[in-house]
């Protein structure tokens, strides 16, 4: 009983109002961190990181899935942007502030996090928010990765920092594109660098990490900044864009390490020319996959939340699509760990990537693949 005294206060949370976000689906437990990455070398440009670490422990409690301003924030603006979505069934302030997500929970005898596991940034999209990805970022976790969300200062809707602080961007979706992205492109380097720098990983209550094996991926405008920072800083051994097309200036040699396009079914005829500038731009393994009943914004983590919280995930076909999310994170998990594992190991392939399990996702089809 008293190995329980320093976790009862949130187990006794556990029992908050709300509903629960999917457990994470791979061997391991998952740890979250969060906390600010001061980068004062841009006036003091704050990021805001989740890390979630695989792990084993002996409880797992749910936690809220993201502050309630955020919440607020966020709810106001998707009303603003998609109010399609909502309708009789739900409302979007619920839906967000309710959420609540698995995590291990306890001291260092009861919790053992993954020794030196993979690392993979991952970015999130134009006024987006790190908040939308993570029972993806969960679920990719608990696969033996440790996986790091950032929101990105120069356009995320709302950051919402331990101090209470708050930035706000309103004005975000009439910036130029390309100078968002060079911004996103030195956060991702910012963070690799924080990694190994003891006293900024001590305040999150975190060791250093190893940058031996470093990957990234991102949706959207977050897919475009992964094509930037791999093309920009030789840590990041591969990548991952999920309708994210290139917005900037590759190195005139291209990119010499793997890329994974993935796209939905319905990406705007300029997303899937952007993405082609990638293509042809990549000189190494690469793989262009399309997930099919999949929209552009399905990406995040709403239809989790819909399926989660008792509500029909498939009520809005043209905002988010018709693919059961709990499949789609099966997808989205087994093609990532593939990618990355192959490319940390030197060398892309496996039964998935080769085409040779064809009927283990029949809503993924490969466009076209290269160079293994």
């Amino acid at each position: 009983m008293l190995g329980l005294l320093p976790i009862l206060p949130l187990l006794l949370a556990n029992k908050a109002v709300g509903y629960n976000l999917p457990n994470p689906s791979g061997r391991y437990n998952v740890t979250l961190k969060t906390g600010p990455l001061i980068d004062h070398s841009r006036e003091s440009w704050k990021l805001m990181v989740s890390v979630f670490q695989p792990a084993n422990c002996n409880w797992t409690v749910t936690v809220p899935n993201m502050p309630n301003k955020s919440a607020e924030v966020l709810a106001a603006y998707s009303q603003e942007y998609a109010p399609q979505l909502a309708n009789s069934t739900f409302e979007y302030g619920p839906l967000l502030r309710d959420a609540r997500l698995p995590v291990c929970v306890g001291d260092a005898t009861s919790i053992s996090p993954l020794q030196d596991s993979p690392v993979l940034l991952f970015s999130h999209g134009i006024a987006g928010s790190r908040l939308y990805h993570n029972v993806f970022a969960s679920a990719l976790a608990s696969q033996g990765f440790t996986v790091i969300t950032m929101d990105h200062p120069g356009d995320a809707t709302i950051i919402e920092y331990p101090d209470g602080q708050l930035l706000w961007n309103n004005d975000s979706l009439a910036a130029p594109l390309d100078e968002l992205v060079y911004h996103r492109g030195n956060d991702t380097s910012f963070v690799l660098d924080q990694l190994r720098n003891a006293t900024a990983m001590a305040e999150l209550g975190l060791p250093t990490f190893p940058t031996d094996h470093i990957g990234i991926l991102g949706h959207s405008l977050g897919g475009s900044t992964a094509l930037q920072a791999i093309g920009q800083d030789s840590r990041i051994l591969a990548a991952s864009t999920w309708g994210g097309p290139v917005l900037t200036e590759l190195p005139p040699s291209g990119i010499p390490r793997p890329i994974l396009f993935v796209a939905s079914e319905h990406e705007s005829n300029w997303t899937i020319n952007g993405m082609e500038v990638g293509w042809r731009q990549t000189h190494s393994p690469k793989l262009w996959t399309q997930i099919a009943n999949l929209q552009h914004t399905g990406f995040l983590d709403a239809m989790a939340m819909l399926k989660a919280a008792g509500h029909d995930p498939a009520q809005a076909p043209e905002v988010l699509g018709t693919i059961d999310p709990d499949e789609l994170n099966r997808i989205l998990v087994a093609y990532t760990t593939e990618w990355m594992n192959g490319a940390f190991a030197g060398k892309i392939g496996g039964p998935l990537l080769e085409g040779e399990q064809p009927d283990k996702f029949p809503e993924v089809s490969v466009v076209k693949k290269e160079n293994f």
